[in-house]
């Protein structure tokens, strides 16, 4: 019986232990997985924080860049705009050096006016004198008659009338000197007129000067303006109007005046022997050539091209527009705001002159020329020298012999056409036919 109730005693301790064991080992696991579960979400919320840091990161990069385009736009619009105020000050400036020569230009007419007064003045005191000294020789002479007749008759003896000579010629001594003497000042008043008018000639061509820069800084302001708006300071939109006149480059033979100036021996030797017009030829008033020195070496709007080089087109158009009476030479035409971006361009209007005609390269109808040409206008046309880039000439006249006569921006005023073609095609190497004529452009 003791040994049974010792037996279930240790059952129950067992049991009891077992219990304990149970719930240790319960609470112990619990405890691992809470500690389990909390290192899980460290690596989580780790991950989320290193995900946030890259895109924070990223941000801030796009940030940055934002922030340099930013400048960069803030930069070029300051940089026209700078470049605006400055051309601003610089048409001030000029407006007042107009202002200073007009008033020194008026000056001048006064002083010359004063001059021109006194002159005439001069002249009619140099009228009396000699009226007077041609009375007085006159009378000398009479006198001299008569001192003779009474010398003869003895009314007066030689003595009183010797006197008397002696008077009449000192009297006509004094009159010559005093002639001499007003021919002298009238003399010193011509050269201070012509000297005078000299320099007010040399006043209006420095205000004609004035004017004309006064002009072209308004021109490029306004092309400077037009640039802001276009691009807004985007250096892209920039690099697309530079690769605009780029593109155009290709369409014009822009190395004709370097291979021309290479090969100027056999050019010229070649040129002397065509044969020149003799009829149909046109006033050379309205010629203009590229090359000339007064902007041959100038720019064509905003582009680094020069005139020499790239400007039949725009010389052509300033040919046409001054014969229809609209007075404007390559350069000046080249600083308006139509060609601030283009070496090529038909202004659809130009005061009362309208385009007339397509600007495609769709082949030329002569008839059509003719009829202009009859009509009194002076057609562009394009020569295409070799794939696809050309030289552009005004054909203004059809000679007696039916070849058509042209001004050539380069090659110079009433040569055939057939001369621009053959010199062009002697240039470059290459066979040109008048089917390579492929564009005509007519202003009315």
């Amino acid at each position: 019986m003791k040994e049974r109730n010792l037996f279930q005693n240790k059952k129950n301790i067992l049991f009891f232990i077992l219990i304990l064991s149970g719930l240790f080992w319960s609470c112990l696991k619990s405890g691992l997985a809470e500690e389990q579960t909390s290192l899980d979400m460290s690596e989580e919320e780790q991950k989320k924080i290193e995900k946030k840091n890259e895109e924070i990161q990223k941000l801030e990069e796009k940030a940055q860049t934002y922030e340099k385009m930013l400048l960069l736009k803030q930069k070029q619009k300051t940089l026209l705009g700078g470049q605006i105020e400055n051309l601003n000050n610089e048409i001030n400036v000029l407006k007042n050096d107009i202002k200073n020569n007009a008033e020194k230009i008026d000056s001048l007419n006064s002083e010359i006016d004063e001059l021109r007064i006194n002159l005439a003045k001069n002249e009619i005191l140099i009228e009396a004198q000699k009226e007077i000294l041609a009375d007085m020789i006159r009378n000398y002479q009479e006198d001299n008659d008569d001192a003779i007749s009474k010398i003869v008759f003895g009314i007066e003896t030689f003595s009183s009338i010797a006197t008397k000579n002696d008077h009449i010629s000192q009297t006509g001594d004094r009159i010559v000197e005093i002639t001499v003497d007003l021919k002298n000042i009238q003399k010193k008043i011509t050269q201070e007129q012509a000297e005078i008018i000299k320099k007010r000639d040399e006043v209006v061509r420095a205000r004609q000067d004035l004017e004309e820069k006064n002009t072209r800084l308004a021109s490029t302001r306004s092309q400077k303006n037009t640039l802001l708006i276009q691009t807004e300071g985007d250096e892209a939109k920039y690099q697309e109007k530079l690769e605009k006149i780029e593109k155009q480059k290709q369409e014009l033979l822009g190395d004709i005046d370097e291979l021309y100036n290479a090969n100027f021996a056999e050019i010229s030797a070649f040129a002397s022997g065509l044969e020149r017009p003799t009829s149909g030829l046109a006033e050379t008033s309205w010629y203009y050539s590229q090359k000339d020195p007064r902007w041959g070496d100038e720019t064509i709007g905003n582009s680094k091209s020069k005139m020499k080089d790239f400007g039949c087109a725009v010389s052509s158009v300033a040919m046409v527009f001054t014969f229809k009476g609209e007075r404007i030479n390559p350069k000046q035409l080249s600083d308006r705001p139509i060609f601030s971006w283009d070496l090529i361009n038909w202004p659809t209007s130009w005061n009362d002159l309208r385009l007339a005609s397509s600007t495609a390269h769709s082949g030329v109808n002569w008839s059509t020329v003719d009829k202009e040409l009859s009509a009194g206008n002076p057609v562009i046309v394009f020569i295409n020298a070799r794939s696809g880039a050309g030289h552009y000439v005004v054909v203004h006249h059809k000679a007696d012999n039916g070849k058509y006569v042209v001004h050539d921006p380069y090659w110079g005023a009433n040569i055939y056409l057939d001369s621009s073609i053959e010199l062009l095609s002697k240039l470059y190497k290459v066979s040109i036919s008048k089917r390579s004529i492929n564009q005509m452009i007519i202003y009315k």
